[in-house]
């Protein structure tokens, strides 16, 4: 394909993993998988597929896992995830989690760690004359086209869209709004805002926060970097203080029956009357927050869990939590054994303790700083990485599993500082 002519393979992959995630869940419901049900074994497939792709630099790659005194957040993060990932293998075994889960979790990090250092082995020897601005422009450009047809071919033929799609849309969005591709930016909009408004909340809150960014952008121009962040601060008090009003605006031009009216609705109600957990309107609330209480109390129970979670594969009796069936009926090994733990932070100290604590903050870290990369950068790529890896961070933050088998967040942690992007 002439779109990858002089292009790095990173940005070859994900064009690719998309295509293949789109047709590979189109077979997969011709066999009765669709819904929470699929989700396993589209993720196995896409863990294949990624294998293959990358299966020559898998068979070079040599690893250093030691910690320098000196280390970026990026490496500190992803050799603190191995180490928490191999401490939580014994944690796992004693308490007999079971072994599908117990593999998995292990094995998506292990494949996570190889690329983050393949990318950034590649980056180290990477060594084309390509005049920089000219060819950003170029690659960008042509991406957009190339996802704005597939994403119209999804609405079209009725696929299933991958969560990828509109991140990346949306961050392709931005990079032309930047260099005034104005037309282009609008064009990308039409078949954006098709599949946020029949998705779910999360999208539309990436959306917000993309153009909440390209505002900042803008005044960065004229303030400084701390004027800028107050802004943001003072900008976050005024939407907690009319987070009513500004819902019940949006709702004004949503429809509160489709999927993310309906959250948006929810939201609202929370706000004005608050939750009421015997109510199925707020089951899939209630149940974020019930299942945070049951991780906080095993978390706490004593000072093994504590530091060590509940250790690889780890899952909660969802018959003492849930009153979802779409959850309890979807489980792959029964409504005894739910593995999915929906918020980021809980996610990972339910599964890796203290050490699972950590690696959530170094993660917010790792967002303040691509924050500041997304206003100050004029590289194209740079921004491009950082947007999607704080784009990436806040979607998984209600479904953290999307975070660490997504291979492409992976890829984003080895690129957000690169100084060698061709």
């Amino acid at each position: 394909m002439k779109i990858f002519k002089d292009t790095s393979l990173e940005y070859i992959f994900f064009t690719y993993y998309i295509i293949f995630e789109i047709v590979f869940a189109y077979n997969l419901s011709f066999i009765g998988l669709s819904g929470f049900s699929r989700v396993p074994y589209l993720r196995l497939g896409l863990m294949l597929f990624t294998v293959v792709f990358f299966l020559k630099d898998f068979l070079n790659l040599k690893l250093n896992l030691r910690f320098k005194r000196s280390i970026k957040y990026q490496d500190l993060f992803v050799k603190l995830f191995i180490l928490s990932a191999l401490i939580s293998l014994p944690v796992g075994l004693f308490n007999r989690n079971p072994i599908v889960y117990f593999i998995t979790d292990f094995v998506y990090i292990l494949l996570g760690a190889f690329l983050f250092f393949i990318t950034k082995r590649r980056n180290s020897l990477n060594d084309i004359n390509v005049p920089l601005l000219v060819h950003n422009r170029i690659l960008f450009k042509k991406l957009s086209y190339f996802f704005s047809l597939v994403t119209f071919l999804c609405i079209l033929f009725n696929l299933d869209a991958p969560a990828l799609l509109p991140i990346i849309l949306i961050v392709l969005v931005f990079l032309n709004v930047i260099i005034k591709n104005y037309i282009l930016a609008c064009f990308m909009l039409v078949p954006y805002l098709y599949l946020v408004l029949s998705s779910n909340r999360t999208q539309l809150i990436v959306f917000l926060l993309v153009v909440f960014f390209l505002f900042l952008r803008y005044i960065r121009k004229f303030f400084s970097l701390k004027t800028v962040f107050l802004y943001s601060f003072i900008f976050g008090i005024v939407f907690f203080v009319f987070r009513i009003e500004l819902l019940e605006g949006l709702l004004f031009f949503i429809d509160k029956h489709s999927n993310v009216g309906y959250r948006i609705y929810q939201l609202l109600f929370v706000f004005k009357e608050g939750i009421d957990f015997s109510n199925p309107f707020f089951t899939s609330i209630s149940q974020r927050i019930l299942e945070a209480q049951a991780v906080y109390d095993y978390w706490t129970t004593n000072l093994y869990t504590f530091i060590f979670g509940a250790g690889s594969g780890g899952v909660i009796d969802g018959r003492e939590v849930f009153n979802d069936s779409s959850v309890l009926n979807s489980a792959l090994l029964g409504a005894d054994k739910i593995h999915n733990i929906h918020i980021l932070p809980m996610a990972l100290i339910y599964r890796y303790g203290l050490f699972g604590l950590c690696l959530f903050v170094i993660l917010i870290i790792m967002a303040i700083k691509s924050a500041k990369n997304i206003l100050d950068s004029s590289d194209l790529q740079k921004v491009f990485w950082n947007l999607f890896f704080l784009s990436w961070f806040v979607f998984s933050m209600p479904a953290a599993s999307f975070l660490w088998t997504m291979p492409l967040f992976w890829i984003s942690l080895a690129m957000i500082n690169n100084k060698n992007y061709i």
